[in-house]
């Protein structure tokens, strides 16, 4: 029988087949390779093609599959190919063909392997027909990610790719190495579990044993962009299906798009994949809600990428409100409004109010009913006074003042989940502000958006906008000019408005009057002029003071107060803009006026013996006229303190290079000095030899602010304004915002210690420091960690402190007293302790260290107060074995020691409300909980695991830490010293 005549539509490599003359267009012909499925035993093509495009007779006898390879396309390859399928789409028909080709039947086109092969499709009858080359269409790869690559016995892999002009191949090849190049794991199926969801799906197993690789496998959940990352083990239920259990914590695993890997399962993995995702549907049933206790509802959605690969979308989710009205009668607030909600449908509904500071709640129920197929009208009532009434009595008001963010408590199967509440309406205030008076003072309420757009809640007293128009010395005088005014919305009270002006001791709250010479009203603004004598501030402070500026407003019985400053001004840490000098015998005083970060007016005042201050002035004189200095070094940290990077760094310089002149400045009674005296060279901060030696230094060094300990402020100083000025830095920067930003110095570092590449980049960006300031030393206390006995069944527990408790009122009466109290006084604690043989100790943090006699009544002998100077934070930190704070950076000490660390947060929004210099999840190495049960059971899983640190905190380690060693100081000394020789 006569071999039918082939017509060739594309252009072929294959040089036997000559293109031969075609009835259609060549243009007009495609022939796309739809689908491609591979399984134990072969791969399953499918084509597609139009119905216009076909012979007008096919037999399926003649049609078939080819495929050629070798060096001249002449080893080749038949298998049948049958009709599967017909269909219409935008008038057109189309016919589906299918193919399938044996693994063995592939292994006879060449024996060295890898090899490729180019395929084709033939429609025939028994007289002509048509041969097509196997292309993708106009959908381009995409199908080539949907479970294409198949696997033989021998463990080869057979995997179609497209070349640069569409054409299909077919590559093969056989792994080899200890790297697993390419390994086809395909995600088939998810279910949902308790504590998150369970993963089903396919992968050879064989491929694995075949080429020698370990058949332990691990998923690798890893967040996009970053280096953080989360395992979880793989089960195998059989030679080809797998299982994995992810655990979805939305305390843990931060907002943001999350990528799934699958590698082998060791701890450091020697490969790693992407795991793809073939079928659609599975993403579409795979969406979680789960409540976050700060962030309301936090939704985990399970999609797949246009790479066919599996990841998870973390996000927040949100209940949008058209519109709020608010009105008040009897002292009952009512509102009204619509919002939106396509979710599940609640058993109840209920409005709440989360108080930013304390994290108390007021709810309400909502009465809701449907005002269309998309929106819900809901109307809800409440007493004020049952709301917000200060039943507690503290801070002296009648209501529980603050701000408030809102959520949608929807109820459903038992479980309540918090959505947060987001507005576009700009007429939210407008429409829901009130004023009301209360025992002589004016409240006021409000809905009001954040500038993420989130609704919030407060309720406050009246505030006071002011402002400094114009300050300045004269005649041993401080003379202000400003303006201030209520922002209320009462009328009849702003042209009863009257200014004082008063200075106040920080610390003793102490005040001294201004003279008011005059005041009047404009634009219902209150103009004044106010002055003052330093003299008369004298009885306010002792040697060393912080004096901070106030104005009061009045009007009848009503009166506000507020810190006075200026609106518009340029912050510097180290400048000074007004100062004043009085001599009095054998001492001067000086105030120095100067601005907080808010921009409001502080006066320092300090006290020297006469000679030092005629001392500062002939020094100064010395070094504008002399040449090079000999080489000397002040290093110091907080005045009172030598167990930081400042006195590891001292340390270094003492032992490893005694021929620098180097001196460690601190205060008298310190309860450290007797540890920094062992090494020599100690200046006591205010004495005639610190003045003398800071006068002439070349270079100083500090964990902190340079000026802690400095005898005068750094500014009057030429040696401070013109020597080398290191920041040895006290702890990781990430987590809080800091303020040793580069503009808020008239003279920057020009050392900035870090620990890390990333670390680097965050201060060069956020902080604007050049790259060449910003250096990878590490930090000099790091050190010492690695050295010392192993630790000892102790627990650390050291919290850091809250910038907003200023009083020791203010510290009885707040939530971090309370939750750190509680949790120390705790039974099931106290139980733990005792079973298990472990002691906690707790070490207050520097600003806490004076109120450690509210925590004498805890009543166990496994519970220590560890007061400041019975040890250093860095015997505490060596001797325990596990840590426990809250945000504290003394962590990353820990971490570097490869210790477990829990962190108990439960005020995260206000601590951070200042923003953070970096994503949270980068910095939280460890368990995050969030209230005191959380903490109990962390305690106890890491007792199960000996202490031991989990694996993803190892592995996200060098997020942190580009060195791990003992050359920290070593580092940070040959910097110094480059530099130094550079200036000089």
């Amino acid at each position: 029988m006569k071999a039918p005549t082939i017509k060739t539509h594309y252009r072929t490599p294959v040089q036997q087949l000559k293109k031969r003359q075609s009835p259609w267009k060549e243009k007009q012909y495609s022939c796309r390779a739809k689908e491609w499925l591979g399984d134990d035993y072969g791969i399953t093509i499918r084509i597609e093609i139009g119905n216009d495009r076909l012979p007008k007779r096919i037999e399926e006898e003649y049609s078939f599959i080819e495929w050629a390879s070798g060096p001249e396309w002449e080893n080749r390859i038949r298998v049948p190919l049958r009709f599967f399928a017909a269909d219409t789409r935008n008038g057109r028909s189309f016919s589906t063909f299918e193919g399938f080709v044996p693994y063995v039947l592939f292994e006879k086109l060449d024996t060295a392997v890898p090899f490729k092969a180019i395929g084709f499709a033939v429609l025939s009858s028994r007289q002509e027909g048509i041969r097509f080359r196997l292309k993708t269409g106009r959908s381009g790869t995409t199908w080539l990610q949907k479970g294409t690559i198949g696997v033989n016995e021998k463990g080869w892999l057979f995997r179609p790719v497209v070349n640069k002009f569409n054409n299909l191949e077919l590559r093969v090849t056989r792994p080899s190495g200890k790297k697993v190049k390419l390994f086809p794991a395909y995600l088939m199926d998810v279910e949902k579990v308790s504590i998150g969801w369970k993963l089903l799906g396919t992968a050879p197993r064989h491929l694995l044993e075949a080429n020698g690789w370990p058949s332990k496998l691990q998923l690798i959940l890893k967040k996009r962009g970053e280096s953080q990352k989360y395992y979880y083990p793989v089960e195998w239920e059989s030679d080809k299906w797998w299982s994995a259990v992810v655990e979805l914590d939305p305390s843990s695993h931060f907002t943001g798009v999350w990528d799934f890997y699958i590698a082998d399962g060791g701890d450091k993995p020697l490969w790693r994949h992407r795991l793809h995702m073939p079928a659609k549907d599975i993403a579409k049933a795979s969406k979680w809600y789960a409540p976050h206790y700060e962030k309301g509802a936090v939704s985990f959605r399970l999609y797949r990428t246009q790479n066919y690969s599996a990841s998870i979308m973390i996000q927040t989710e949100n209940v949008k409100l058209y519109t709020v009205r608010a009105s008040y009668e009897q002292g009952s607030i009512h509102f009204r409004g619509t919002l939106y909600w396509n979710r599940y449908t609640p058993d109840a509904w209920q409005l709440v109010w989360k108080n930013r500071d304390t994290n108390e709640e007021a709810v309400v129920p909502v009465h809701m009913y449907k005002l269309h197929s998309k929106r819900a009208q809901y109307v809800f009532h409440g007493e004020v006074t049952d709301l917000f009434k200060n039943e507690a009595g503290t801070g002296g008001a009648p209501y529980r003042l603050g701000r408030s963010d809102l959520y949608l408590r929807v109820r459903s199967d038992e479980e309540d989940i918090d959505y947060r509440l987001r507005s576009n309406n700009r007429k939210l205030v407008k429409n829901t502000k009130h004023e009301w008076y209360h025992q002589n003072k004016i409240y006021r309420h409000q809905f009001y958006r954040t500038t993420s757009k989130r609704v919030a809640f407060s309720i406050d007293e009246i505030d006071i906008a002011k402002d400094i128009t114009s300050m300045k010395v004269k005649n041993g005088k401080f003379i202000i000019e400003g303006q201030a005014r209520f922002t209320t919305l009462t009328r009849n009270l702003r042209p009863r408005q009257q200014a004082s002006v008063v200075v106040k001791n920080r610390e003793t709250k102490e005040e001294h009057h201004f003279s008011i010479k005059s005041q009047h009203l404009k634009d219902n603004w209150i103009q004044f002029e106010a002055e003052a004598a330093f003299e008369d501030f004298r009885w306010l402070h002792s040697d060393k003071a912080v004096l901070d500026l106030h104005i009061r407003l009045h009007a009848g019985e009503f009166m506000h107060e507020r810190k006075l400053g200026k609106k518009d001004f340029v912050y510097y840490k180290d400048e000074i803009l007004h100062s004043y000098v009085l001599e009095e015998g054998e001492r001067a005083i000086s105030w120095y006026v100067t601005y907080t970060p808010r921009g409001n007016v502080k006066i320092e005042t300090i006290t020297y013996p006469r000679r030092q201050f005629l001392k500062l002035q002939e020094e100064n004189e010395k070094m504008k006229k002399a040449g090079a200095q000999s080489r000397v070094w002040v290093v110091g940290e907080r005045p009172d303190t030598a167990q930081d990077t400042g006195y590891h760094f001292f340390k270094y310089c003492r032992t490893a290079h005694p021929e620098i002149e180097v001196y460690y400045a601190i205060e008298s009674d310190s309860m450290d000095r007797e540890a920094v005296e062992e090494l020599g060279n100690v200046l006591i901060i205010g004495s005639d030899e610190h003045v003398e030696v800071c006068l002439r230094a070349t270079a100083f060094f500090g964990s902190h602010d340079i000026e802690y300990f400095l005898p005068f402020k750094g500014t009057l100083m030429e040696s401070y304004r013109h020597g080398l000025r290191v920041f040895l830095q006290h702890g990781v920067l990430g987590r809080k915002r800091v303020e040793y930003n580069q503009e808020y110095y008239k003279y920057p570092f020009h050392l900035f210690c870090v620990s890390s590449k990333s670390e680097k980049r965050m201060v060069m960006k956020k902080m604007h420091y050049d790259e060449e300031t910003v250096q990878v030393t590490g930090l000099s206390r790091f050190d010492n960690l690695l050295e010392g006995p192993p630790a000892e069944r102790k627990i650390v527990f050291i919290p850091t402190w809250r910038e907003w408790l200023h009083s020791r009122e203010a510290f009885l009466e707040s939530e971090y007293y309370r939750r750190y109290k509680s949790f120390l006084e705790n039974p099931k604690l106290h139980r733990f302790l005792e079973k298990h043989d472990v002691v906690l100790q707790f070490y207050p943090h520097y600003r806490m260290q004076q109120y450690t006699d509210a925590f004498d009544k805890i009543k166990s002998e496994k519970i220590e107060i560890v007061k400041l100077g019975k040890k250093t934070v860095q015997q505490l930190l060596k001797e325990s074995m596990l840590m426990i704070t809250d945000y504290s950076s003394v962590s990353f000490d820990f971490t570097y020691m490869q210790k477990p660390v829990i962190y108990y947060h439960f005020d995260t929004k206000r601590f951070f409300q200042g923003g953070s210099l970096r994503p949270l999840e980068e910095t939280f190495l460890g368990d995050v909980v969030h209230s005191e049960e959380e903490l109990l059971k962390s305690l106890r899983r890491h007792l199960k695991r000996g202490w031991a640190e989990k694996k993803a905190v190892s592995e996200n380690r060098r997020m942190i830490f580009s060195y791990s060693d003992k050359q920290n100081a070593a580092r940070i000394f040959q910097a110094a010293k480059e530099l130094e020789k550079e200036n000089r």
